[in-house]
Formats: structure tokens, sequence, C-alpha cells
């Protein structure tokens, strides 16, 4: 199956993204960013695609925390945020995602920073609209979601086993999310954007 391959070296780049990203390479988290962006918006052009993957690598560098001693309140409340939304926002213009989506995984990356059960509302409405702004459905949604969900549990474990978890999980992810797109059994097309 194409799309199984496809998606494996998706679960691989995108995990290269949250790795570079975490290790504060801003530069190599967009690239692999743009790999998986392409994959899921063959429509759009190449420079929208560079873009959008930056903007959503600038948005996770403005919401990491150095930890100095900031009470709850203050790491919720912090400037910074208005800068990631700022950073989601761009991204969702280049993709064609609504607006919501940069409100929503603004408020998922707050609650998480946490620890906030909130979380999960937001990193649910969040993959919802990203998900139904590639399919055209949200038939899907709730499998999906529940499937970034599982990831994000398993990437906050940070253990190699968790993270090979979580990769193998983003693997069955982005095979649903691609099969749903392009399988034409399921009456579901790719819209232009």
């Amino acid at each position: 199956m194409k799309e199984s391959k496809i998606a494996k070296q998706m679960a691989d780049d995108i995990l290269k993204a949250y790795l570079e990203n975490d290790r504060k390479n801003q530069e190599a988290s967009a690239f692999y960013f743009t790999k998986v962006f392409q994959n899921l918006f063959p429509m759009i052009s190449k420079e929208r695609i560079k873009k959008a993957a930056h903007a959503y690598a600038v948005a996770l560098k403005h919401s990491q925390v150095e930890d100095r001693g900031d009470t709850v309140s203050a790491r919720l409340d912090h400037a910074r945020w208005r800068s990631v939304k700022n950073s989601l926002l761009e991204m969702c213009y280049a993709l064609g995602l609504p607006e919501d989506y940069a409100a929503e995984e603004t408020e998922f990356l707050r609650h998480h920073l946490i620890g906030s059960s909130q979380f999960v509302t937001h990193i649910l409405n969040a993959d919802r609209l990203f998900t139904n702004s590639i399919t055209g459905t949200d038939a899907f949604s709730s499998i999906l979601g529940g499937l970034k969900l599982a990831c994000v549990g398993c990437y906050d474990l940070h253990t190699e086993n968790g993270i090979l978890l979580g990769k193998e999980l983003m693997r069955i992810y982005f095979t649903i999310l691609l099969i749903t797109t392009y399988d034409d059994s399921l009456g579901i097309r790719p819209t232009s954007n």
C-alpha cells in the first residue's frame, strides 16, 4: 500500500521535526515539517508550505519555557502566547486552515505546558480543524484526534520506548489521513487552496 510507505516516512519526519525543536534547532525542525506538509497539502505551492512549516517551528520555539520559578499563572499568561498564536495564524493563512486552529493549538500548548488536563479538549479541537481541512469531512476526527492525543502522551514519556510507540501511532495516523484523503471509494477528494 503506497499510503503506508509515505505514512512511515511522514512519521519519521514529524518525530525528527519535534526532536529538532526540542534541541532548539528551528531550521532543521522547519525542514522536517515542510516534508510532512508537502504530503498533506499537495495542492499548495512549495513556497507556502515552507512558510507554514517555518511559522509552526517558530510557534513551537516560542511555546517553550525556561523554568525560572514562574508560577503556573505566570506561565499561562505570559506575553509570548501572543507570538505563538500569531505564528500559528501565519501557518493557517499559508495552508488554508481556519483561524480557529491557531486559537485551539495555542490553548493546547499553553495547557500542556503546565500539565493541565484542559489540553485534551484543545488538542482534539485543533486536530479536528486540521484534519477536516485536509479530508473535507469530520467522519474520522475522533479516530485521528485520539491517535494524536496518544502520540503526545507517548512523546511526553521522554523514553526511547515512548518515542518508538509514538512514531508507530503517527504512522497509523498518517496512513488513515492519507487513505481518507485520497481514497475514491470514500468519496473524498483533496480541495484546492
